[in-house]
């Protein structure tokens, strides 16, 4: 976490000193802008977290500015919907607390973090409000999606056995035991989310599981044994678990799963040999693959509809 936000910093300091030169306008969405310094803002703390030596930055740039004029477009609904009002400063103030706080453990000293702080021409208070601005967002992009998207969302039976009897090799089970490794955050759902999230890409980007565990997990059981679980018994795992580690190979690892207010990322170590599931056993991943399908799709319909209302133009 520590080099991430060092490289951040640098990145930060390598824009800034490019003046208006860098600051001019890549998009406009309607009466907003983004510009070459907000857009390489997130490419260059993409490239701190993924550590890819072989990713194209060009393609990257370009599915980021995407991704940045359909958060807007996301936002600009939000507030037509006034879902904006929902929003408890209390609440948000806590978790950006906590998510900077979380950085500051990474330093060895408030003064240590202050001199990174500078180093980058950034002040607490702008940190504050790029967390904040981060959270807000995060949390009106959940509630548009529950409103506008997963409320059209149907899923029938028959179309289950259908994409069951399709898929069936995908649908399996773990004999007897699993060898898995956690990593877990506690915290707040939106901070310690976000956290989370954060360290699975950078294990997705070639970091060490075992030693992101002994860094950054907070189950004092397991992390300074690296996250290791030893063997589990798959029928006494929570289903949400093995909805994930199902299809996975070893050596692979899941999404960020939440379970009792904690955040995990597991680690499929070993996996014994497997058996098909039946329908009735495979019923409830079936339907979460088919619910993810369209959840995507939907979304998508929705982004689409978005931006034909909307004025766009890329100037990249």
């Amino acid at each position: 976490m520590k080099r991430i936000l060092v490289l951040f910093f640098i990145s930060i300091l390598f824009l800034t000193s490019y003046g208006d030169v860098i600051n001019r306008i890549v998009a406009r969405v309607d009466d907003e802008i983004i510009t070459m310094y907000d857009l390489e803002e997130n490419v260059q703390f993409f490239l701190a977290q993924s550590q890819d030596p072989n990713v194209d930055v060009n393609d990257l740039r370009k599915k980021i500015l995407d991704s940045m004029i359909e958060d807007i477009l996301v936002m600009k609904d939000a507030e037509k919907m006034k879902l904006m009002e929902s929003i408890d400063e209390d609440l948000l103030n806590m978790n950006v607390d906590m998510a900077i706080d979380n950085i500051k453990a990474q330093y060895g000293s408030d003064e240590e973090f202050e001199r990174a702080l500078k180093m980058a021409g950034m002040t607490l208070g702008k940190l504050r409000e790029n967390y904040s601005k981060q959270i807000k967002e995060s949390e009106m992009t959940k509630i548009v999606i529950e409103k506008k998207v997963k409320s059209k969302i149907n899923i029938e039976r028959n179309e289950m056995e259908k994409y069951y009897n399709e898929n069936k090799t995908r649908f399996v089970k773990a004999k007897g035991k699993v060898e898995l490794a956690q990593i877990m955050i506690d915290g707040s759902r939106t901070g310690a989310m976000g956290i989370a999230e954060n360290i699975r890409q950078r294990i997705i980007g070639g970091a060490d599981f075992y030693e992101l565990a002994k860094q950054e997990s907070n189950d004092t059981f397991t992390k300074n044994d690296g996250g290791r679980l030893g063997e589990l018994k798959t029928d006494e795992l929570n289903k949400k678990i093995t909805s994930e580690i199902v299809n996975l190979e070893e050596g692979n690892i899941t999404n960020v799963i939440e379970l009792g207010g904690n955040f995990f990322i597991f680690l499929v170590v070993k996996k014994h040999q497997q058996e098909p599931m039946s329908f009735e056993e495979a019923f409830d991943y079936v339907k979460a693959d088919l619910y993810r399908q369209k959840i995507e799709g939907a979304f998508k319909e929705y982004i689409e509809e978005l931006k034909k209302e909307s004025f766009i133009e890329i100037t990249l």
